[in-house]
């Protein structure tokens, strides 16, 4: 993590937006903002379905425009949701530079869980997340950021509507679907009864 701090750091240095966000009142410190969001980012990041192989290069994109917009944030709604709202476009832009070249990223779960003392924990661990991903990446963008942000964030109904720019019950209303989705889609993997995943 410290490495990828450096590196956003060093690119700061090469271009600097012309204001200084940070001698701005009511703005974020830079620093703070990294160290407090840097893990959100990451996992929002994967969630939206960028390649394991590629997530520090886009966190390391959210967090150069993070910086380059401080200056512009208005502090009007939460903070995480205007990062989300950079995460998605940076996930979309990396998306679709993957989709052009081709680029197929394999990732040896295996490793992902090889530190957990526990190689049933780790293996039952990995099992669970491939399992989340395979869901997600049935999901259009809109659904995908809905269910990575409300059952995978825990983010409130209401603040996912804001970010998403979405009616609060349109929300509640998708969010029960995709459940629905996600227990019948647990069902056919797993072969449990419909709906043991969210009791």
């Amino acid at each position: 993590m410290m490495m990828l701090f450096y590196a956003i750091s060093a690119a700061f240095r090469v271009s600097r937006h012309p204001r200084d966000a940070n001698s701005i009142p009511n703005v974020p410190d830079f620093e703070a903002i990294y160290e407090e969001h840097f893990a959100f980012a990451w996992r929002t990041m994967r969630g939206l379905g960028v390649p394991l192989g590629n997530i520090d290069d886009a966190v390391q994109e959210v967090f150069v425009v993070i910086h380059r917009r401080l200056g512009d944030y208005k502090p009007t709604g939460s903070i995480r949701s205007w990062i989300f709202a950079i995460v998605r476009r940076v996930a979309k832009d990396f998306r679709r530079s993957d989709r052009r070249r081709g680029l197929q990223v394999s990732v040896d779960e295996q490793q992902i869980g090889a530190d957990a003392a526990d190689p049933y924990v780790a293996a039952t661990r990995n099992e669970a997340l491939a399992l989340v991903e395979a869901f997600a990446a049935t999901l259009d963008n809109e659904r995908r950021s809905i269910f990575v942000l409300s059952e995978l964030e825990q983010m409130p109904v209401t603040e996912v509507a804001s970010v998403l720019n979405l009616n609060v019950n349109t929300v509640y209303s998708r969010l029960k679907v995709i459940k629905q989705n996600l227990s019948g889609f647990v069902s056919a993997r797993l072969g449990t009864r419909q709906g043991d995943f969210y009791e």
